[in-house]
Formats: structure tokens, sequence, C-alpha cells
């Protein structure tokens, strides 16, 4: 193979994979963190243009938002109204649309004057991050999972954790407040402290933390005082928000023909974006080199976007009928019939990876007769036998309820055990314990009280 042909195999596949990272990361977003998505590229690639409005699409509180077992989050009922759920327009940070930190960080992302493989690395593990801002998943892992270069996963790392708030990315509380600490400058003992003597910290053991540094306890202390000054989870102060919040269904499923099948809320198969067809020719006419490659360079991350939203609406469906096909009963009775199905099942039969379906329904809603739910609320795990193939925990939980609530006399969890048994459902009392602990009820000793 010539030197050449090597170079070209090398950009092509460099290009797959970073097409590949593209789909990864599109495929983890929610709807409203799509529209947001494109709303921050939109801003600095005029390749990309949005479709006319927002996606117009029935919306549901969170704090209204239905779980598969039938119970709500905080308060019980649907949201019907038709509108948007979050609107473009209303992306900013002096108020309107609620900050998210994935959203921060895009924005962030792209203003770095970095190289553009990392900065799309950066953005694929801004979406793996976790609530509080950490990011528990061992870099290989992801680079392996990736299919990219161990050397990009790292630089794309090491441009995440250089932003705001400062700590997010890292991988233990440690690693945290060390990122804080380097922030601000702080003194090198601190930062000891923080990497190696945080149990003696947490039991303010100054004395034994200043011998074994060499310090006074002066200064040991001092040190102490400015660590407990930092935020042990900088994701936090966005997933606390407490500003009523809706998100919008990314798949409805319902009946067609004698079964149930998933569709996109989207209304149109169509993306909801195009290529700037004022760009795209402004790029066949121009003579200027330097012009030409930076159209060329958005012209070829706005066609990835396209392939990577493709890509996650097929996913999206894929999985939508799966579920469809193997909760047929909840969705023709409803809550309480939920049947056990895992993920490992779903990753089965799509044959797709594990972890791929659980990127798939990360933060994603389904609309059904019933309401909205989770769609990870799906995947149920057997929880007992009932001689018929297993019964999911709903189901257990929906028939302890009506145990509970039927009840003339408080039973004792073990009267409760004996009862779920006769109804063919065999679970221990420590397990009937759990699940009434779940439901809200009290022992036999406090409902017989109250």
């Amino acid at each position: 193979m010539t030197s050449v042909e090597l170079r070209n195999e090398q950009r092509l596949t460099g290009q797959l994979n970073l097409q590949q990272l593209q789909s990864i990361t599109v495929l983890q977003l929610s709807a409203a963190e799509l529209d947001t998505y494109l709303y921050e590229l939109s801003l600095e690639n005029p390749m990309i243009e949005l479709n006319g409005k927002p996606q117009e699409a029935r919306a549901v509180s969170v704090d209204e938002l239905l779980w598969a077992d039938g119970s709500a989050r905080r308060t019980a009922g649907y949201r019907d109204d038709e509108g948007p759920a979050f609107s473009v327009e209303m992306v900013g940070t002096d108020g309107g649309l609620r900050e998210t930190l994935l959203r921060t960080l895009i924005r962030q992302i792209e203003r770095l004057p970095a190289d553009p493989n990392a900065k799309s690395a950066a953005r694929y593990l801004a979406a793996c991050l976790e609530d509080d801002g950490y990011l528990r998943t061992p870099l290989d892992e992801l680079a392996r999972d990736a299919g990219l270069p161990s050397a990009l996963m790292e630089e794309g790392f090491r441009l995440l954790r250089s932003l705001e708030p400062a700590g997010v990315g890292a991988q233990n509380l440690s690693d945290c407040l060390v990122l804080q600490l380097e922030r601000i400058g702080a003194d090198p003992i601190a930062i000891r402290i923080a990497s190696q003597l945080l149990d003696a910290l947490s039991k303010n053991r100054i004395r034994q933390i200043a011998e074994e540094l060499g310090v006074s306890e002066r200064e040991a202390a001092e040190a102490c005082r400015l660590i407990r000054t930092l935020d042990p989870k900088p994701g936090a102060r966005f997933a606390a928000w407490e500003q009523t919040v809706y998100v919008r269904p990314d798949l409805v499923i319902e009946r067609r023909g004698d079964g149930f099948a998933a569709r996109l809320t989207r209304e149109s198969d169509e993306p909801p974006f195009s290529v700037s067809a004022h760009y795209a020719r402004m790029l066949s006419e121009t003579d200027d080199p330097a012009v030409r490659d930076y159209l060329t360079e958005k012209l070829r991350q706005a066609k990835m976007l396209l392939y990577g939203i493709r890509q996650r609406d097929s996913s999206l469906l894929r999985c939508g009928n799966a579920i469809a096909n193997a909760q047929a009963a909840f969705f023709a009775s409803g809550p309480g019939h939920l049947r056990p199905y895992r993920m490992t099942d779903a990753a089965r039969e799509l044959k797709l990876h594990v972890s791929t379906v659980s990127r798939i329904v990360r933060e994603k809603y389904v609309r059904c007769s019933f309401g909205v739910f989770p769609m990870r609320r799906f995947f149920a795990g057997q929880a007992a036998s009932d001689g018929t193939g297993g019964v999911s925990a709903e189901k257990i939980r929906q028939q302890l309820r009506r145990l509970l609530e039927e009840e003339t006399e408080p039973l004792s969890d073990r009267q409760l055990c004996e009862a779920l048994r006769q109804q063919g459902v065999a679970i221990s009392r420590r397990a009937v314990a759990k699940y009434r602990g779940q439901l809200g009820f009290s022992n036999s000793y406090g409902r017989r009280i109250l």
C-alpha cells in the first residue's frame, strides 16, 4: 500500500469514527436536549438551518409524570395541553428556558479554540456525565464504545474538565475537589489533603493531617476550611432545579391492527434542520481558499449531524417497537400489566449492545393512551414467579397496594407475604417490606395507630 493510499485510508477511518461519535452523542439526547443542541450548533455553523419554528408536541410536566407502576412522580394527572415543550427561542441564560448542565457545557465547547475532533469528543463525554457532573465510566471503555483512539478521547476529556462549573468531568470526589483547587490556584497543602487524606478530613482529624503532611495545625486547619467551601457535586445545581419543567415525549405507542406500534412525535419524517442553500451556493462559487476550507468543514459537520439524527430516529423506533411488542398487555390494559422485560432482552432482539439500548432510552419519554412514561420504566426485571413466566416488580406493587387498601385489619408483612403467595406470587417477607415502603405504607403497627 502506498503512502498516499495509507493517508486516504486513515482519513476515511477517522471520518467514519467521528461520524459514529456524532451518532452516539445525538442518540443520548432527549427531544428537548436535541432542540438545544441543534440551536447551539446553528449559532456557530452557518450550514445548519433550522426548519421553521420548533416542533410542537404535547408536553407533560415532570411533576406530573407518570411512572409505569401507575403512580405519579409527585402529583397525579397527565397534562394534556398542546404546545411547545422547550422552544429554541427561549434558550438563554437570562430567563426563559431552564439551564441544564449539558446545555451550558455544549455552549462552552462550541466556543473553544480547539481541534474540531477533540470538541466532538468533549461533546460526547458531556452527554455521558451523570447528574452530579461526574464521569464515572472509565475513559478507555467510552473510547472503545465509540470506536475512537484513546488519545482523541483523552483530549476531549481534558477539554471537558477545563469547563465551568469547576470539577465537572471528575471521576470521584477526590478528583472533583482537586480540580476545583487547581482552578483557583490553591495552596499545595489543600491539594494534598483532597487527593490523599479525605478520610481524615471527614473525621476532622486536623492533628493527624498536620503530622502526615509535616505542616502546622494552623496550616492544616486553614486548608481543610478551604476544601469545605468547595462543591462536591458541581452538576447537582442543574439537576435540582425546582421550577416546573416540561418534557416532550419522543415516541407515541398506539394501537395498530391487532397489536401496538411506535411512531416519532415529530410530525414530519424530515430532520429538524437542513443544509443552508445560501452557504452551499457560496461554497460552490467562492475562490477564497480560507472561505472554502471553512465552509467545507462546516458542511461536513452538518452532514454528520444529519446522519446522526437519522440514526437516532431509526434506533428510537426500533426500540419503541420492541417495547410495544413486549409490553402489549400494558398498552392494552394499563399500569399493573407490565411484564418482565430487561434491556438485555431488547439488546438481543435488536442485535445491539446493552449499553447502546441504555443510551437510546436515556431521558426519553413515551406517550400512550394511559399517559406519559419514562421509556426506561418499560424494562422491568423478574421479581418473582407466578408459574406463568414471572411477575414484574411493578405488578407485585399493584397487587400489594390492593391488599393494603382493602385490608380491614392491618396485616403484618408475613401475612401479606402469605396473601400474595395465595395469589400465585412467591416472594420473601423482606421483599414485601421493601415494596410496602416504596408504596408509602408504614408497618402494621403504624397503620393500626393511624
